[in-house]
């Protein structure tokens, strides 16, 4: 089990936003050698930590992914706490790409399971059940959470939780047109935030207070206290939403005209997000960066500018298409996917004739989204990552293993006879299989481990921290699980099978030299009667 003092350190990185440090230290928990036994409870809560991580970092495909595990792992183990926090945790995740209903499904089953154990975070999880409701633009259903989340919060005398759901009314009521009790709740909110040491969250209240000042036309005080909340953000140095301080005051002159002014602060904003450029936050900032560059007669910089802007919203707009597609293989469900496709389409369009000002751009933005769709990561049939991210994945573990001296193993599978499935029950069938041995082989290896779709019905894994022995069992076991799954939809009761090929990294060996030897050894296997599993040192010894 995880020291407490380290779980202590990995949750004050995530609470810092230093989520790539935490994924790190986390990496060290889950990456354990094979041999190496780690209690069910801490394996569940280091996977709920890094999909925390990943959610962080809108990397939501593999947030679903580690939490999923952390559930599956909960459930084993009979672990209600953990298995609580894992629903609570995939919430979240399927309310951020747009899944509300399985979002509201996960988050009502981990309320009962906390109200059954009486756990303190139950406010925790009426006051994200709110968020969603205000996500699904429901701010009267998110109400009433939001106050049971209060009540909850008062009942155990949690001053944080409170000020974040009184927080959280102001919202609500912001979206239902009442500016005056929204203004009460967030003036509430920072007073509850006094009571405590949490500088960043009040700062991050202020500002709200201010957007709601906007909303209730009191330009001059929302500027006053805009000016404060950057004063205060500077001081506090590490303040986590810097974009949200400078980007409201810059925003707010813009709208006064006063671009002059305007320009440094968002600057400064789009700055502090630039670097993800999947932030959803960056679109809009650059637009009224563009605005402000036109006020003042600059208008190379604002077209720059809305191109960004337009290429930045069409990138977020293709992410959320390839997650949902993702997750729409897994399920078979192809009706889904076609009415996602739809609705995302329909999404771009209503994005482009808004910026038919750039227009002129477009061809080039075209060509420059089709290189991104390019070099995604994941193949869009299997799930599993493609081939250029399993090289530069490869490279990497290679320059890790030589650098610290551990094992390091390398697999690739080829179905046998893929070509007749192909030939005789048609692309469709054959896809089908692809998919079903991918999810075989993704249910059965670590977390830590890198499975990609090499190429046709080729596949490859990379296990970190593996000796050739128990790669091998591994192989076995993979082999075992596809000669032996359902293909009942394959008529005449066709066998799938595959043929692997494995090999430990040697000294000083390159990527190049490792992908060939085992590619040979992969070759060996079919060669010597297929569906078996052959080690690069047999396939080695046989040659001599």
């Amino acid at each position: 089990m995880a020291p407490v003092s380290n779980r202590e350190h990995i949750e004050n990185l995530i609470r810092s936003g230093n989520n790539s440090d935490a994924l790190a230290e986390l990496g060290r928990i889950l990456d354990s050698p094979r041999d190496v036994a780690i209690p069910a409870e801490t394996q569940a809560w280091a996977l709920r930590k890094r999909a925390q991580c990943h959610f962080a970092m809108n990397e939501f495909t593999d947030a679903g992914r580690a939490a999923n595990r952390a559930l599956e792992i909960a459930e084993e183990a009979e672990n209600d706490e953990e298995r609580a926090q894992a629903l609570n945790v995939l919430g979240i995740v399927h309310a951020h790409v747009g899944d509300y209903e399985t979002a509201i499904g996960y988050l009502e089953e981990s309320y009962e399971l906390q109200r059954e154990l009486n756990l303190p975070s139950i406010g925790a999880i009426l006051n994200n059940l709110g968020e969603i409701r205000m996500q699904a633009n429901s701010p009267d259903g998110a109400l009433q959470y939001f106050e049971r989340a209060v009540a909850s919060a008062r009942e155990r005398d949690d001053r944080l939780l409170a000020a974040l759901a009184t927080g959280n009314i102001g919202r609500a009521y912001e979206k239902q047109g009442k500016i005056e009790e929204a203004m009460r709740a967030h003036l509430e909110s920072i007073r509850l935030y006094d009571g405590t040491d949490d500088r960043a969250h009040r700062l991050h209240q202020k500002v709200k207070l201010g957007n709601a000042l906007e909303s209730a036309n009191r330009l001059e005080e929302a500027e006053r206290l805009y000016r404060e909340c950057v004063a205060e953000a500077d001081k506090q140095g590490d303040f986590p939403w810097p974009e949200m301080v400078y980007g409201s005051l810059g925003r707010l002159l813009v709208d006064l005209n006063r671009a002059a002014e305007a320009t440094p602060w968002l600057e400064r904003a789009v700055e502090a997000v630039a670097a993800n450029p999947h932030d959803e936050r960056l679109p809009e900032l650059r637009n009224y960066l563009s605005r402000a560059y036109e006020q003042s007669g600059d208008l190379t910089k604002a077209i720059e500018e809305q191109r960004l802007a337009f290429e930045h919203a069409n990138r977020i707009h293709e992410r959320k298409i390839h997650t949902k597609l993702h997750e729409s293989f897994a399920r078979f469900d192809l009706k889904r996917i076609e009415r996602e496709k739809e609705e995302f389409r329909k999404q771009n369009r209503e994005l482009e004739r808004a910026l038919s000002e750039v227009e002129s751009l477009r061809d080039t933005l075209e060509l420059r989204n089709a290189e991104l769709a390019e070099l995604a990561t994941r193949d869009p049939l299997t799930g599993a990552f493609n081939r250029r991210r399993f090289l530069s994945a490869l490279e990497a573990e290679i320059q890790r293993t030589h650098r610290y001296g551990h094992k390091l193993s390398f697999a690739m599978l080829d179905l046998d006879g893929f070509k007749a499935i192909n030939d005789f029950y048609g692309h469709t069938i054959g896809d089908r299989v692809l998919v079903d041995v991918a999810q075989i082989v993704m249910r059965r290896i670590r977390a830590t481990d890198t499975f990609a779709r090499y190429g046709g019905e080729e596949f490859a894994i990379i296990m970190p921290e593996t000796p050739l022995d128990d790669a091998t069992v591994l192989c076995e076991e993979l082999r075992h699980a596809v000669t032996n799954h359902n293909w009942d939809y394959l008529s005449g009761n066709q066998p799938v099978s595959m043929s692997i090929g494995v090999g430990a990294l040697g000294n000083e060996e390159s990527a190049e030299k490792f992908v060939h030897r085992v590619d040979l050894t992969l070759y060996n296997a079919k060669r010597w009667g297929k569906n078996r599993v052959v080690t690069a040192e047999e396939s080695h010894s046989s040659s001599d």
